[in-house]
């Protein structure tokens, strides 16, 4: 986990800072996703939090991705992507793994289970599905 994945200064020349934008981005696994410090609104919209909750922000309380830092409405981050961005060094990418949980299992007949696999790609991105089998 590293420092902040994007950083704006809030020391840019005022009434420019605003004309920064971060969109389509997959912003994850960082300490913090984004920070701005200054009083202007940055675009930050459309971008992959690693969480299709959301980044986690005082407005967005429900948000379980990497954390949006800033005066309290500095970033605008909503709407967010609910999946990665393909296509990036940091997009989705074809399967390389397969894990299923559980491994193994024995239950009686006409009852249901639950199996989750996770697939992910050769940058340890997840894709997970559950079903519940009878």
């Amino acid at each position: 986990m590293g420092g902040a994945g994007i950083f704006f200064s809030s020391s840019q020349f005022p009434g420019t800072i605003s004309t920064n934008k971060a969109n389509q981005n997959n912003i994850f696994a960082n300490a913090i996703g984004v920070e701005y410090p200054g009083a202007d609104t940055i675009d930050a919209e459309l971008n992959w939090w690693g969480s299709p909750t959301g980044p986690m922000h005082v407005a967005s309380p429900g948000g379980m991705g990497d954390a949006v830092v800033d005066d309290g409405n500095g970033v605008d981050y909503d709407p967010w992507r609910t999946t990665a961005v393909g296509g990036t060094p940091c997009g989705v990418g074809p399967a390389t793994n397969l894990t299923l949980e559980p491994d193994t299992a024995t239950n009686p007949v006409d009852t249901m289970h639950c199996v989750t696999a996770t697939v992910t790609n050769m940058f340890g991105i997840p894709r997970m599905w559950t079903c519940n089998l009878r």
